[in-house]
C-alpha cells in the first residue's frame, strides 16, 4: 500500500494525491451511503483543494469533484478499486479523449474561485450575445451549504445564449406545479433544499428542456 501510494503521488503530484486520499478517507469513514453526500458539499474545504483539482484535471484527467460520487472502495490484490457512476467516468473520458467535452467541463482543466466576480475577472466575458450561467445556482443558501468554490468553477459556470439564460431564470422564479408538485413554492424554493447532485441534475435538464420549449 505504501509503495502504491508513493507511485500515485509521483504520478499526479503530492498535492493531488494528498487531497484525493483525504477525500476517499472521508467518504469511507462516514460510510458509503452518507459519506459521499457529506463530502460533496465540503470538498472545497480540503487543504489546497483548488490547486489540486486544477492540477489533477490538467495533468491526468482526474476530476476530484467526482470523489463525492464514490460508491464503493475495495482492495483487490495490489490494486485499490474506486467505483464511480458511469456518468462520471464518461465525463472524464470525454474531457481526455478529444471528442468534445461534456456540458460544464473546461478542457483546459478545472478551476474554481471564491466569488463570481473572481471567476469573471479570470475568465472575462462569456462571449458575444452570451451570459455566464450557474448550473447549480449561486443562491445564499447554496453558498452556505456547499461553499463558493463548489459554485464558482469551470464545471458549474458555463456560457449560455442570453435569451436562453433569461428564460431559465424566469423558470426558476415561477411556480410550476407540473415540475415540483407544489402550487405554492417557486422552482427555486423547491430546489433549494435538495442535494448538490440533485440540483446539478435538474439544472442540466432545465437547460435542455427550456431550449427545446418543453418547459
Amino acid at each position: 500500500m505504501e509503495q502504491a501510494s508513493q507511485h500515485f503521488a509521483d504520478r499526479v503530484g503530492p498535492e493531488v494525491a494528498r487531497v484525493f486520499v483525504l477525500a476517499v478517507t472521508a467518504v469511507v469513514s462516514h460510510g458509503m451511503a452518507g459519506g459521499s453526500a457529506w463530502l460533496a458539499s465540503r470538498l472545497a474545504m480540503l487543504p489546497s483543494f483548488s490547486e489540486a483539482a486544477a492540477l489533477g484535471a490538467s495533468q491526468v484527467g482526474i476530476n476530484l469533484g467526482n470523489v463525492g460520487q464514490v460508491s464503493t472502495v475495495a482492495v483487490v490484490g495490489t490494486t485499490i478499486v474506486i467505483s464511480l457512476p458511469a456518468t462520471a467516468v464518461a465525463m472524464v473520458a470525454q474531457s481526455m479523449g478529444g471528442g468534445g467535452s461534456a456540458v460544464g467541463v473546461n478542457p483546459t482543466g478545472f478551476r474554481s474561485w471564491g466569488s463570481f466576480s473572481g471567476l469573471k475577472n479570470a475568465l472575462g466575458s462569456a462571449g458575444e450575445g452570451q451570459q455566464w450561467h450557474h448550473i447549480v445556482e449561486q443562491t445564499p443558501g447554496n453558498v452556505e451549504r456547499f461553499g463558493p468554490h463548489a459554485l464558482h468553477n469551470t464545471e458549474n459556470v458555463i456560457p449560455l445564449e442570453k435569451g436562453l439564460h433569461t428564460r431559465i431564470s424566469a423558470l426558476y422564479s415561477s411556480i410550476r406545479g407540473n415540475i415540483t408538485g407544489s402550487n405554492s413554492l417557486t422552482v427555486r424554493q423547491w430546489l433549494s433544499t435538495q442535494s448538490y447532485e440533485a440540483q446539478r441534475k435538474f439544472g442540466l435538464l432545465a437547460i435542455e428542456n427550456v431550449k427545446k420549449g418543453i418547459w
